[in-house]
């Protein structure tokens, strides 16, 4: 899964300046930025899960938006959706 992540990471990183794989064990994830909107991208229970978040002044807002998807394509698709 972790190899998955990071070609997720290069995909993305071509078209947005900040992506970040951050790598914890079974809990890897991808946090991405642009335009102040962000997203993080993980793999659970096979699937991919997706929280999104609006600006906010306040560091610990939760998400305004979640989705599970089947692929890392699909995820892909929603993270440019979202940060465009």
């Amino acid at each position: 899964m972790l190899e998955i992540l990071k070609n997720t990471e290069r995909e993305l990183s071509r078209l947005f300046e900040s992506v970040r794989l951050k790598e914890h064990g079974s809990a890897s994830f991808i946090f991405a930025e642009n335009r102040r909107r962000a997203v993080e991208v993980s793999p659970h229970e096979g699937k991919w899960w997706l929280e999104f978040w609006e600006p906010s002044d306040d560091e610990y807002a939760p998400p305004v938006k979640e989705a599970t998807v089947d692929t890392p394509e699909r995820a892909i698709e929603e993270v440019i959706t979202w940060l465009r």
